[in-house]
């Protein structure tokens, strides 16, 4: 694969849809990239608002490359954003960071929420996104999809896709495995 190829791929990146949760009226969309410099301007998510989970190893990104892929996420939508990964504490300050950039108000029923699953197992953090990402008040009606990225993970992209395309056999499954 030549350099230009390799460029015109990265560009190429898209959100699929891969599932509909049931509980939460949500369409479910992954979006796997290399790097996370390559998320794309525009994510062509048909919902206002949406709830996101970054998967990726974060303890090499730079602090440049995640408040611009927050602001990116932000800017499209993103209204709750959940961060697992080795290094995932540090990824949600820089995030944190871009929203208080951002914000043009911080009424309690408006704040952009964000927490991160340091120390838990991805299938958790899985579950904590379709289950129990609320959005502030603001947003509740108009949050109508969740989106997962993952960044050079093709392993744990496998596992979140296999979470979304079945959301409600997932988390049951889940439920008997720690009962």
């Amino acid at each position: 694969m030549t350099a230009k190829t390799a460029v015109l791929s990265r560009s190429n990146a898209a959100a699929v849809g891969v599932g509909y949760d049931v509980a939460t009226d949500r369409e479910l969309f992954l979006l796997e990239l290399d790097r996370l410099e390559e998320l794309p301007a525009k994510l062509r998510i048909p919902s206002r608002h949406f709830v996101c989970l970054l998967v990726l190893d974060g303890r090499a990104d730079l602090p440049g490359d995640v408040h611009r892929c927050a602001a990116t996420l932000l800017g499209q939508g993103a209204v709750y954003l959940c961060v697992w990964g080795p290094g995932c504490g540090r990824v949600r300050s820089l995030v944190d960071d871009a929203i208080l950039i951002s914000e043009t108000e911080s009424m309690e029923e408006s704040l952009i929420l964000t927490e991160d699953h340091e120390g838990e197992a991805l299938e958790d953090a899985l579950v904590h996104l379709l289950e129990r990402s609320l959005p502030a008040a603001r947003y509740v009606e108009s949050c109508r999809a969740a989106l997962v990225v993952t960044v050079n993970a093709p392993g744990w992209t496998l596992a979140c896709r296999e979470a979304l395309c079945d959301p409600r056999e997932f988390v049951a499954g889940l439920a008997l495995v720690e009962a």
